[in-house]
């Protein structure tokens, strides 16, 4: 693969990464409202004891930083 099309590549995923680590979340934290608290909470109630936009970003942080790797 070229240098141009690697940039090309990874320019594509950084622009996908943020939509597919949304999506992860939301499921993430459905299965979490049912399973580890047995639907004692629903998603905003437990959306709003923890910092979704931190864990979001942390999120993506890791995944570029693995991608540099």
């Amino acid at each position: 693969m070229s240098d141009l099309e690697d940039t090309e590549s990874s320019a594509r995923r950084r622009k996908f990464l943020p939509h597919a680590v949304a999506e992860a979340y939301s499921d993430a934290l459905k299965r979490a409202a049912l399973e580890a608290f047995e639907g004692q909470y629903v998603e905003a109630q437990l959306e709003a004891m923890i910092y979704p936009e931190q864990i979001r970003g942390e999120a993506l942080t890791l995944i570029y930083e693995g991608d540099n790797d």
